[in-house]
């Protein structure tokens, strides 16, 4: 209801519970995922997690003309330690997609293992991605691997 009178002050909160259990995660790219040009619009969100690690990005986004927009939203006190690969807290495996983040704040952030970055995108070079970060802040984030 962003942007409408229904609008709710502030952000809401996610919290991601994996509890340390690693099958929450096992033949999966993504706590949040998209596809297939699926458009990923996220607003006034406050995303935060238990005391585990993640093996696997936050949001992941693969296949062309899918689009990622991020508006007002926090990542705080995230710990990724990817087992195979380097990935990101938000992680994009496309050509020909666009990505837009705007009043975003990624903080308090550990990436151990085989490391990563606090945005991870990846393309094979023949489309492009189109990427506008305007206005974010990252505090705080430390990559090990």
């Amino acid at each position: 209801m962003y942007g409408t009178p229904q609008e709710i002050q502030g952000k809401a909160e996610m919290k991601i519970m994996k509890n340390n259990d690693n099958n929450k995660e096992n033949g999966k790219v993504g706590w949040i995922s998209a596809f297939e040009g699926l458009q990923l619009h996220l607003y006034c969100l406050y995303i935060v997690m238990d005391n585990s690690q993640l093996l696997i990005p936050i949001i992941y986004i693969q296949d062309s003309d899918s689009v990622l927009e991020l508006h007002t939203i926090t990542f705080s006190g995230i710990k990724l330690s990817p087992s195979t690969e380097s990935k990101g807290i938000i992680q994009i495996n496309v050509d020909n997609s666009q990505f837009i983040a705007q009043s975003c704040i990624f903080q308090n952030i550990e990436i151990s293992s085989k490391g990563g970055n606090a945005i991870r995108i990846l393309n094979s070079g023949s489309y492009p991605i189109t990427s506008s970060i305007k206005g974010c802040q990252f505090n705080n984030i430390s990559s090990i691997g």
